[in-house]
């Protein structure tokens, strides 16, 4: 086919003429790096009804006048991220979707209609139109092999990631470091935070990760992010995460004794427990005082414990140790004080005063990737924050070292609800809107009453008569409404019930209704209901349970939804 076509969302526009096709090179905020090539594309066509020919547009579906082509069409083309093809003489000039695996990915969240304007009426019958969009793609073709150093962890989905590094120093001379950056990803369905691990600097020896700050930007494109490492002497031992602790020596008032005491506050992540942080206390004492508990064994030896406290904070997890010693004098020390163990480094088991713990990119305990914004159109009526994503590390929880690298992953599962149940599988697919369940139990006792020909004693004008054992029956009603398929109905058959009582089919009466179009002219909704009738073999007592049913929009079973009645029938009496 020869001249122009343009072809969005199923609507092909032939033969078109084009008014406008820029191309421009869109550069991050920086100005360094090349972030997309933008297209600014407007055309020319005709609309007019019946089918279309080699000069006209064809509109989706066959409409009876050129009117309602116009229509059909024009809400066809202004619905954003849609498939986008430009072929001129039968080779493709230009193309554009919205899949993010797609090679010819639309990296703006696009492709994006911009206009779809009128510019001739003839006679009711023909339309003259011109049509807008925008597209972001990446042309890479030929160039330079990449300049990024060994070790630089590469993705696909990143477009661009730039930042900046900032060092400080006190009065002291301790060093602060500060990295900010900012992350672009290719689309918003891939989630910004997904690339933490990406964007995190090491952790030198010697330093403590301060703070570490990460922000989604509305489009879903961006991921903001600031790092915070502060030079510290001496890193806290495991778990803890920060700590404050103190060593002294005191000498007696008589010259002939002296006293020693450690005081240690260990503060420990939210994950660490308060135990462990006891005996990482209970470590450092013993580092700089020596088993203390010899004195107990051995009065001539010592130190000698004199008292020992114990503190918790019920509101943080943190606990302080702090222990006082009398220790015998010790002659050939300054001032008579033991002065060989100030300035050493603590000797306890895997420490390293130069190693601070590192926090992982992305833990378990943060929703952020939840509440990532997501796109949206305003045809779908799904606008709130969503409850089931999550992304989880496939590494350990924070560790200690120079941040070594770490990938994570989407979470397989979801997040944890308060008391909730969830919803099913089948309804995250093809919605339920409406599913009505009943279960009906009917007892037919077996007794008759029978009229008396004359009035018997007390004024007794009937008999009752029992014919038979009494007689039940189970009747299941159900109806469901489904968007896109379906609604799932329980298999008709014999089986036992929970009280091991056997249930026989006797009837079953399905009416499944006729799909019904729905407003956006392509989603059907479909109707069912049924109805069972099951014998039981005896009848249920009060006192025994009796099914209720099971939602197919919810994850429950058949068997957490049973009526207990042994747990629900009254002491008292209910008339």
């Amino acid at each position: 086919m020869s001249g122009a076509v343009l072809t969005y969302n199923g609507v092909e526009m032939r033969n078109v003429r084009t008014l406008r096709f820029e191309q421009q090179c869109r550069y991050d905020d920086s100005g360094v790096d090349l972030l997309q090539q933008r297209f600014l594309l407007r055309v020319e066509g005709l609309v007019h009804a019946g089918e279309a020919t080699a000069t006209g547009v064809a509109a989706p579906q066959s409409a009876a006048t050129a009117t309602a082509a116009q229509t059909a069409i024009r809400a066809a083309l202004m619905q954003p991220r849609r498939p986008f093809l430009y072929v001129v003489d039968d080779q493709t000039l230009l193309q554009a979707d919205a899949i993010p695996s797609s090679p010819h990915r639309d990296v703006n969240n696009g492709p994006r209609p911009l206009a779809f304007d009128i510019r001739h009426f003839a006679g009711g019958s023909v339309f003259r139109v011109e049509f807008e969009l925008e597209l972001a793609l990446v042309e890479c073709g030929a160039g330079p092999p990449s300049s990024a150093p060994a070790g630089v962890a590469r993705s696909a989905d990143v477009l661009n990631h730039r930042w900046t590094y900032e060092e400080t120093r006190d009065a002291d001379f301790y060093a602060l470091r500060t990295w900010q950056g900012r992350l672009r990803v290719a689309h918003a369905e891939l989630n910004p935070h997904q690339f933490r691990h990406l964007v995190l600097p090491p952790l030198s020896p010697g330093f403590r990760r301060q703070r570490m700050q990460f922000r989604a930007a509305a489009d879903g494109l961006t991921l903001d992010y600031a790092i915070l490492d502060q030079q510290i002497h001496a890193a806290p031992p495991a778990p803890a995460t920060s700590w404050e602790a103190t060593y002294s020596e005191t000498t007696g008032d008589d010259g002939g004794h002296g006293y020693a005491e450690v005081a240690v506050r260990l503060t420990g992540p939210p994950q660490a427990r308060k135990r462990d942080l006891l005996t990482a206390c209970a470590q450092v004492v013993e580092a700089r005082l020596g088993d203390l508990r010899r004195g107990f064994r051995d009065p001539r030896g010592g130190p000698f414990l004199k008292s020992a406290a114990l503190v918790e904070s019920l509101h943080e997890n943190e606990v302080e140790m702090r222990v006082r010693a009398l220790r015998p004098a010790q002659g050939g020390r300054y001032l008579n004080l033991p002065t060989q163990a100030v300035g050493q480094p603590l000797s306890l088991p895997g420490y390293d005063e130069r190693l601070s713990p590192l926090p992982a990119a992305y833990d378990n305990s943060t929703p952020a990737g939840a509440f990532a914004c997501y796109l949206q159109s305003p045809c779908d009526p799904a606008h709130g924050t969503p409850d089931s994503v999550t992304l989880t590390p496939v590494g350990q929880s924070p560790g200690r070292g120079t941040g070594t690298a770490i990938e994570y992953l989407p979470s397989t599962g979801s997040m944890p609800q308060d008391a909730a149940i969830g919803l099913s599988a089948s309804q995250a697919l093809h919605p339920y809107t409406l599913v009505e369940i009943e279960n009906r139990y009917r007892v037919q006792s077996g007794r008759k009453q029978v009229p008396l020909c004359t009035v018997g004693p007390g004024g007794q004008t009937s008999a009752i008569l029992t014919l038979h054992p009494p007689q039940a029956q189970r009747l299941f009603y159900m109806r469901a409404e489904r968007i896109g398929d379906w609604p799932e109905l329980p298999r008709p058959e014999d089986s036992l019930d929970p009280n091991g009582i056997a249930e026989a089919l006797l009837e079953e009466e399905v009416l499944p209704a006729a799909p019904e179009l729905l407003a956006d002219g392509k989603t059907l909704l479909y109707r069912v209901e049924a109805k069972y009738v099951y014998a039981l073999s005896r009848a249920p007592t009060l006192l025994e349970k009796l099914r209720v049913g099971s939602s197919p929009v919810d994850a429950t079973t058949p068997a957490q939804n049973l009526y207990d009645g042994a747990s629900r029938l009254t002491s008292g009496r209910i008339i």
